[in-house]
């Protein structure tokens, strides 16, 4: 069923992506929605018959382009008690 194919989708990127980092690659993931899944395929050379939802891409960090991206202080996150709740709203 549908459901279950998107778990197990999101389930082997999971392991695509941990492979990779054991393998010093960074990885990243997409998942396709509206357009996205028809306008993948012929970029990718996927056949008309086969379904593109989730693209897992794979390749080595551009660490000098890490390291100029701005600092900003703690981190680009939001500080956690702008948006989670310790065992209340």
């Amino acid at each position: 069923d549908e459901n279950s194919s998107q778990m197990d989708e999101g389930r082997l990127a999971e392991r695509l992506m941990l492979g990779a980092a054991a393998h010093g690659l960074g990885a990243g993931i997409a998942t396709l929605k509206n357009e996205g899944p028809d306008a993948i395929k012929p970029l990718l050379g996927i056949p008309a018959d086969k379904r593109a939802r989730t693209v897992v891409s794979v390749g080595r960090t551009d660490r000098e382009a890490r390291k100029a991206l701005p600092k900003t202080p703690g981190g680009a996150r939001k500080p956690m008690d702008e948006f989670a709740r310790w065992d209340r709203y």
